[in-house]
């Protein structure tokens, strides 16, 4: 290969960095620095407003917190279901109608309250579609963003390189009796 030639691995590379490199500050109680749990990652969404977007960060770091993780990796969550709901008008409708209701039950602003004010106002949304969407869209683009796994200690898939057996199946240590 040519040491110019643009490849898949170079371009997802390239494009990470580009997404990662660029930090604004989301304010909020308590913070006084440009870094900590409430950096938010900007970003071109193209339904979500900047507000929507804070807070569709902030339930999905309430529905599957890893305090370990920065704000990057719930923020690929929210940057995914801004595509989703761009080709989906009813889906735009029903999470945009959801962060409203969101807000109201946490007593104003979702982003602006205690976590648990939050987890309590999520309780009160529970049953409904919108629920139900940002739960699995959540669950789905968290868990399949290949930056997570690593963090988790999941090496990514092995039946393309002859599986586990001769590539460290007995070096998990929790596996050990």
């Amino acid at each position: 290969m040519s040491g110019n030639q643009l490849t898949r691995r170079t371009f997802i590379k390239t494009a990470g960095a580009t997404g990662v490199s660029v930090y604004v500050l989301w304010s909020g109680p308590g913070t006084g620095s440009w870094f900590g749990p409430r950096m938010v990652l900007a970003a071109n969404l193209g339904v979500l407003n900047a507000t929507e977007g804070k807070e569709t960060l902030a339930m999905a770091r309430q529905l599957f917190p890893h305090d370990k993780l920065g704000d990057e990796f719930y923020w690929v969550v929210v940057e995914s279901i801004d595509r989703d709901m761009a080709g989906s008008p009813e889906l735009a409708s029903r999470l945009r109608d959801g962060l409203a209701q969101l807000n109201k039950a946490a007593g104003g602003d979702f982003t602006a309250v205690t976590a648990e004010v939050q987890l309590e106002a999520m309780k009160k949304l529970e049953g409904t579609p919108f629920f139900s969407d940002m739960l699995n869209k959540t669950q789905f683009y968290f868990y399949n963003n290949k930056a997570v796994w690593s963090k988790f200690g999941y090496e990514g898939s092995s039946w393309e390189k002859g599986g586990y057996i001769n590539r460290g199946f007995n070096d998990v240590e929790w596996t050990q009796g």
